[in-house]
């Protein structure tokens, strides 16, 4: 197995055997790295040379031998070797020499004679024709292994040899690695080099079979030459490792060899880079500890090596075959190697580069996480620029998407010397960032921070973090108890008062007690955005929560605004936010606000994808449905399922919704009671969907929450009470709902209480109130709910028999319906212009009519020169939606690429 891979070398030693012969003296050198299989190759050909009666004289040079003199010769030419020789001959006192005058025999014994490092030329050339006197009666091998150990004397005396075989019967070999005492002119004086390659996979995985005697699995000899680069004493070792550790071969075991090096490799190598040069080893050391690829000039500077110093070393660990570069860079070459570099030294003097590596990478302007990389493995330097370097590392590794790396670095930071601001500080960035993988880590760091934090307004942030944490993972009260007990512990107002509005604003999701919360207590005013909240639900002083509302920036305030009718301007707050958000909880908010602004807008495709985003977010801190944010958004889905035509779909998620827990309690509740109950009438189940509007009806009412513009169930529950033949209640509740409508002056919310109205009138009555429901719609940015009442105005028309009004408006619904993607609202609008004699508009399929929404909304961003990478972050989708949407408005348009997409 020793000779797997060498057929090619062993012939071409074969053939220099040959002409040896033939009387054509000659030499080769055989090259390699150590491990490589010189002496192996070696040991064969000698054995094929004395198989054919060749005289073989060999010798081995020792890195501990390099300095007696004539160590070598003194091998080559032993009394024990050449006795036998000499006794063939007959004569002790010469040699026949074809012609030649006799060589003496003593000179071989002289040899012992010689005191000096320098033969005497008398001397060198008695010995050389002792050499060519033995090739006379039958072919000479010499051979000497390890050639670079051979003491001068010993090697000029075979430079001398090697310029006058030509015409001898005389085959010099020798073998030899890099090393820095390798005097060059002798190599120089080898007629041949045979240099000495890694095995291939097939070789690797043959000798596998062969050494662990059994079948090995497919890739085992793949993944044991990558480890080793081929290299056959590493194979062999590697493999004997394999064995003895009585583990069964297969790529996974191989690899875990690595982490584990067997200790016959380790040793190998301290050999190999002791023979290289002084420093060889604490490079090698530095480049395993560094790890891939390192700048050469920074590990020689961890190790404190001059430019010029560090260079040599390397090239000398390049042409042992153990260094490899890519441009600057350099690694050592195996795996293997790397591995037992690294293991061969203390965990503190690991521990000691990296953090070498960190100091000079932090000197030289490196990037954080390049740093970082290394603070993480040198441990705790003590060191103040250490922990600011590992955060903007977080900060890095955050942006980029890499969380868990992030995390790391965080933990590490928290092992330098810091204040306990900054640990605090800390802690909540750690917090935040394993809200992503882990939230019960989360909520762990969150509440160490508060335990170390002393300063009110960061008490006040991290409060907040871990109450939205805890409700994410369906622990309401926890959170409730978390901004309460450090409200509490405040003394300050201005932070006591934040803290105030947190708890109200998260009880109105989640807690029947909400109302209580928003009602001003005799010692002073409620703060400014609970006063909003509350006028929002009371439905009182529009205007000024408008103004109020359009001058801050938080989710509160961007619903403030679209419920209050200012739709776009909603729009643009929830972009901000979705911008803006530094965590999932933050992300989450701002897709759920997004979902509501956008079904009140009409635009159901975005407002589906936002949902389905904010689900999907919320999803990873826990239960799917535990917080509110989740309940409305899933209502808000179902909406759009509905109106898209995914009855079933809208259905199920109410299920789905309710099977994983009792109907929330605070507003979210109420919000799904009322969702539900406008599915169950349009799907035929109007008492059921009554019964769902009027409980929600009552809660909100408990909570003197009586704004239609929050929750309209009225006008919904009076749609159902009319199919139910109760058209006195229905009509009722309709102008309940518009009374308070007016009182609260949004524009969408009196435009639909107007429809409903108008839906439950007959004749001229119904005509005149849908017309201005129409007209109220129309100026309130909510195209959804205008083709709804301009539908219902068509049909009002048509029973009123004013066909070629009633055609023209169903028409003007239809084309708003299909901007929307209403399918529903489309599919009754056809059916109405069949009954009044039109024909239906055929859809668009080609311009930028046949858009969908979303498909119009990702071509406007990719003609202002977004990416379709910086799409997806901006619409919350993958990559490959953005792709899908481009291409499909690409057939749509008729156009190629984006360049020729309109602008917007």
């Amino acid at each position: 197995m020793d000779l797997v891979g060498r057929a090619v070398e062993l012939n071409a030693v074969d053939e220099l055997l040959s002409l040896a012969h033939s009387g054509h003296g000659t030499s080769a050198l055989l090259r390699g790295p150590a491990g490589a299989g010189k002496s192996a190759l070696l040991r064969a050909v000698l054995a094929r040379a004395r198989a054919a009666g060749d005289l073989v004289l060999a010798a081995s040079a020792d890195r501990w031998e390099a300095d007696f003199p004539l160590c070598l010769l003194r091998q080559l030419f032993s009394e024990r070797l050449l006795s036998n020789e000499l006794d063939w001959g007959r004569q002790l006192t010469s040699v026949s020499a074809g012609g030649r005058a006799g060589v003496p025999a003593a000179a071989v014994r002289s040899l012992g004679r010689h005191e000096t490092r320098y033969l005497p030329y008398d001397a060198v050339e008695e010995l050389y024709r002792v050499a060519v006197g033995l090739s006379e009666q039958r072919p000479l091998v010499i051979a000497v292994d390890d050639l670079h150990w051979a003491d001068a004397a010993s090697a000029r005396w075979l430079a001398y040899l090697l310029r006058r075989i030509g015409g001898e019967r005389v085959l010099v070999l020798g073998t030899t690695a890099p090393a820095d005492v390798w005097p060059a002119d002798l190599a120089g004086r080898f007629a041949h080099h045979i240099v000495l390659d890694g095995l291939s996979i097939p070789d690797v995985t043959t000798i596998a079979g062969a050494v662990l005697g059994v079948p090995v699995a497919e890739g085992v000899g793949a993944a044991c030459h990558a480890a080793t680069a081929g290299n056959p004493f590493l194979v062999h070792a590697l493999l004997r490792g394999l064995r003895q550790s009585g583990t069964p071969p297969t790529v996974s075991t191989v690899r875990a060899l690595l982490e584990r090096p067997p200790g016959e490799i380790v040793s190998w190598l301290r050999l190999v880079l002791a023979e290289l040069a002084p420093g060889a080893s604490e490079l090698a050391g530095t480049l395993a500890t560094l790890g891939e690829e390192v700048e050469l000039d920074l590990a020689g500077a961890i190790r404190g090596l001059p430019a010029d110093r560090a260079a040599r070393l390397a090239d000398a660990l390049t042409e042992a075959g153990l260094l490899r570069w890519r441009g600057d860079q350099v690694a050592l070459r195996q795996p293997l190697v790397r591995a037992a570099a690294a293991a061969d030294l203390s965990q503190e003097a690991r521990q000691h580069v990296h953090g070498g590596a960190a100091r000079l990478l932090h000197a030289r302007g490196a990037g954080a996480e390049r740093v970082g990389a290394e603070l993480l493995r040198a441990g705790p330097l003590g060191e103040s620029w250490a922990a600011q370097v590992l955060e903007l590392a977080a900060t890095e590794a955050v942006a980029a998407g890499r969380t868990g790396h992030a995390v790391r670095y965080l933990r590490a930071a928290l092992r330098e010397q810091l204040d306990h601001r900054q640990r605090a500080a800390i802690l909540v960035r750690l917090g935040s960032a394993l809200s992503h993988l882990d939230v019960a880590g989360a909520v762990a760091a969150l509440r160490r921070a508060l335990t170390v934090s002393a300063d009110p307004v960061q008490r006040k942030e991290i409060a907040r973090q871990l109450a939205g944490l805890l409700c994410l993972s369906r622990r309401h009260e926890d959170g409730l108890r978390v901004l309460t007990e450090v409200r509490e512990q405040c003394a300050d107002p201005a932070v006591a008062e934040a803290l105030l509005v947190g708890e109200a604003l998260l009880a109105l999701l989640h807690s029947s007690t909400a109302a209580t919360r928003f009602t001003p207590q005799p010692e002073r005013e409620l703060p400014p955005v609970l006063w909003c909240v509350r006028a929002v639900l009371a439905g009182t002083d529009r205007d000024r929560v408008h103004d109020w509302a359009r001058a801050s920036l938080a989710p509160a305030t961007a619903l403030a605004l679209t419920i209050a009718g200012a739709n776009e301007a909603a729009a643009g707050q929830a972009e901000l936010l979705f911008e803006q958000a530094s965590s999932p909880a933050d992300t989450a908010f701002a897709l759920a606000v997004r979902t509501e602004v956008g079904y009140r807008l009409g635009r159901l495709t975005q407002c589906r994808e936002d949902a389905r985003a904010c689900l999907n977010t919320l999803v990873r801190f826990g239960p799917r449905y535990a917080h509110g944010l989740a309940v409305t958004a899933a209502t808000r889905l179902a909406d759009t399922l509905a109106e898209t035509g995914d009855v079933e779909g809208a259905h199920r998620l109410y299920e789905e919704v309710l099977a994983a827990d009792n109907l929330p309690g605070g507003l979210a509740g109420a919000w799904l009671l009322a969702g539900r109950g406008r599915l169950r009438i349009a799907t035929g189940a109007a008492a059921e969907g009554v019964e769902d509007l009027l409980c929600a009806g009552r809660r909100l009412d408990a909570w003197r929450m009586s704004n239609p513009a929050v929750v309209p169930w009225r006008s919904a529950a009076a749609i159902g009470l009319a199919a139910l033949g109760r058209l006195g209640t229905a009509k009722a509740l309709a102008m309940e709902e518009l009374a308070l409508a007016r009182s609260w002056g949004s524009p969408q919310a009196i435009g639909a209480a107007l429809r409903v109205s108008g839906v439950l009138a007959r004749g001229s009555a119904a005509v005149e109130l849908l017309r201005e429901a129409a007209r109220v719609l129309a100026e309130a940015q909510a195209p959804l709910e205008q083709a709804r009442a301009l539908a219902d105005l068509g049909t009002a028309l048509r029973k009123t028999n004013q066909l070629a009004e009633a055609r023209e408006q169903l028409r003007l619904a239809g084309a708003l319906a299909q901007q929307c993607g209403a399918t529903v609202v489309d599919r009754r609008i056809r059916a109405e212009l069949r009954v009044s004699g039109a024909r239906p508009r055929r859809q668009a399929h080609s311009g930028l009519e046949s858009l969908t929404p979303t498909e119009l909304r990702v071509t406007n961003l990719a003609a202002l020169g977004l990416s379709n990478r910086e799409i997806a972050a901006r619409l919350f989708v993958v990559r490959r939606t953005v792709e899908l949407h481009l291409s499909s408005a690409y057939r749509k348009l008729g156009i190629s690429s984006r360049t020729e997409l309109p602008r917007p």
